[in-house]
């Protein structure tokens, strides 16, 4: 087991790592691992799913057929589509609140889910707050609109919500209208917000007056053991639960809408995501101008395309096959890490990523491992906050690379990072 050979690792560090690195380096040089990508290994990517379903379409296309062509019955996506996502949706969220077809609209993925919600639940000079680290691209799409980003911390079980009440208590000038937060799976740091903070977070949601817009986009990409995943954050929204099939109108504002992507469960040039949300949020996005004039934006790639994956569940069968092979990968690196010397914050129960806090300035260290092929993301790159907590961590994506590959980057890792504590501990 290759994993049980790392505590060797820990000895050379310690024997051996006290100079520079461009001094060990091979004289072809070591292979580029790149682990700051947060992309797919491409050999994952469902091409035989994706083939058959190109196949069914254009025996559909050739007998007559034009599923996808024509423009779409409705801007959130068709009846038969979303109803066909809410069936798959419910299928691998089981215990959760079932989806609802009339819960959902079509993007173009999470960041279009977020640049329209952006349009309607906000206007520029408002305010949103992010969790301090986050995906370290969505800060500048609240920019583009105007708002002021404010960021809330982050321990081992996610976003701090006690610490999010003391900001709102005290905060005086334009008001928070949203909070961005990724609850499950969490990029960077593999988080997953626990149930009772979901629901003391909706409470301060419907008390502050400011919508939760959970990027969920990891939540199907999971291996929690069964019955430990927290629900979906809008099953803690009432008016995403009380409301009738087909009500868009209830008591109860919707404080919750969740942004999803067949980006990371599927594959990322499909382009097509959902919002999920309650009727009466739905309806509002949906009268956005941009979507009123050209209607459903993934029209073709749904229709043509996925739906024929939804109702063949090869969909399904794509999830579980990538689950299965991410969490190798997964633990892999983790366990890697640990035996090498160093901790990640949390032992990944899904998604992308590891975050592991490094004890020396991570952006220094990038810049001296990347001459021997190593790329990993610093931590400051996904603060806005600019915390020193951050500034020490490093992001490692699981997703691109083969195992073996992975446990050589743990171990180049840690011995840089070693050689740099030796370093300074000498140079002081």
């Amino acid at each position: 087991n290759g994993s049980r050979l790392m505590p060797l690792a820990r000895r050379f560090c310690a024997l051996t790592l006290c100079r520079p690195l461009s001094s060990r380096s091979m004289a072809s040089g070591p292979k580029t691992l790149d682990l700051f990508l947060g992309h797919p290994d491409p050999a994952l990517l469902p091409r035989d799913a994706l083939a058959d379903a190109c196949v069914a379409a254009a025996h559909k296309f050739r007998t007559g057929g034009s599923e996808g062509l024509p423009y779409g019955s409705s801007v959130a996506g068709s009846e038969r589509f979303l109803d066909e996502l809410a069936a798959f949706i419910s299928r691998h969220t089981a215990g959760e609140k079932p989806a609802r077809a009339d819960g959902l609209l079509l993007t173009g993925g999470v960041s279009h889910g977020i640049e329209l919600l952006c349009r309607v639940l906000t206007v520029p000079g408002d305010v949103v707050v992010v969790e301090a680290p986050t995906y370290f691209l969505v800060v500048e799409i609240f920019k583009s609109h105007g708002l002021e980003v404010l960021s809330v911390p982050v321990d081992a079980e996610g976003l701090v919500v006690h610490e999010l009440e003391r900001l709102l208590d005290k905060r005086t000038g334009p008001p928070v209208k949203m909070l961005y937060t990724i609850p499950t799976n969490h990029n960077p740091t593999g988080t997953t917000l626990p149930e009772t903070r979901r629901r003391q977070l909706v409470q301060l949601a419907r008390r502050h007056n400011f919508t939760v817009v959970a990027d969920e986009v990891y939540h199907l990409l999971d291996w929690h053991a069964p019955g430990q995943r927290p629900p979906r954050m809008v099953c803690f929204d009432d008016a995403y639960c009380q409301a009738e099939r087909g009500d868009a109108q209830v008591a109860v504002p919707a404080v919750v809408v969740s942004v999803n992507s067949f980006t990371k469960i599927c594959a990322p040039g499909l382009r097509v995501g959902w919002v999920e949300a309650a009727p009466s949020l739905v309806d509002r996005i949906a009268k956005l101008a941009y979507l009123t004039s050209g209607g459903c934006v993934a029209t073709f790639m749904s229709e043509a395309l996925l739906h024929h994956m939804l109702t063949a569940r090869s969909a399904d069968k794509v999830l579980a096959a990538l689950v299965a092979d991410l969490r190798t990968r997964s633990e892999t690196l983790h366990y890697s890490l640990v035996d090498s010397g160093l901790q990640p914050l949390v032992k990944p129960t899904g998604g992308y990523f590891v975050w592991v806090p490094l004890g020396v300035d991570a952006k220094a260290l990038l810049d001296k491992v990347q001459v021997d092929g190593l790329k990993f993301m610093h931590g400051g790159r996904c603060d806005e906050s600019k915390s020193d907590d951050s500034a020490q961590c490093a992001r490692l994506c699981f997703a691109y690379h083969q195992p073996e590959e992975l446990a050589d980057a743990a171990f180049r890792l840690a011995s840089a990072t070693a050689a740099t504590r030796c370093e300074r501990n000498v140079s002081s």
